[in-house]
């Protein structure tokens, strides 16, 4: 029982130490700013941000399809069975998401430079998910479902036409093909 009063006053005396140079950013009336919000109707502010926001993902989907649409038949053909030579290779593996993220951007902007057309982005397949209790639920990695998406995003979606999962002698299911667009 004297041990447990020990710790709790250690752990107190810890505390005050560490709390002794914070200063509160604002004293605030927490039930004023309650009531405020309470208070608040339902057609303030919150739809206005929701309008401004719904608009700019509707233009960005429909200008990444029609990107994508620019790709003739036979080309998109010969891109998702590997037959367009590959002019530079990017693995993500053992990177993080922040390093990833750089690293890809950097690639697909050094390669639009570079006036190369086509890149093989490998992501691996991430986590099998059999590694905790949910081991029959299947997962997808983090870099495999973000790295679409970072292409699918400004600066990088200026110079991407199509991305695809690349043939299984790339890495299938995690590797893509990044076809470019031709600078002029």
């Amino acid at each position: 029982m004297a041990q447990d009063s020990d710790k709790e006053l250690e752990d107190f005396l810890l505390w005050k130490s560490f709390t002794r140079d914070i200063e509160p950013i604002r004293n605030q009336d927490w039930e004023k700013e309650e009531e405020a919000l309470i208070g608040r109707k339902a057609t303030d502010k919150v739809p206005t941000i929701v309008e401004r926001v719904v608009p700019e993902v509707e233009k960005s989907v429909k200008k990444q399809q029609a990107i994508f649409h620019q790709l003739d038949k036979r080309t998109e053909e010969k891109l998702k069975k590997g037959k367009i030579p590959i002019e530079g290779t990017l693995d993500l593996h053992g990177l993080n998401q922040s390093q990833a993220h750089s690293a890809v951007e950097n690639a697909v902007l050094t390669a639009a430079k570079q006036h190369k057309r086509c890149l093989l982005i490998i992501t691996g397949k991430g986590n099998t998910g059999k590694t905790g209790d949910d081991w029959l639920t299947p997962t997808s990695g983090v870099l495999k479902t973000r790295v679409p998406q970072w292409l699918s995003t400004p600066p990088m979606s200026y110079h991407v036409l199509r991305y695809v999962q690349a043939q299984p002698k790339h890495g299938g299911g995690g590797a893509l093909y990044v076809y470019l667009r031709r600078n002029r």
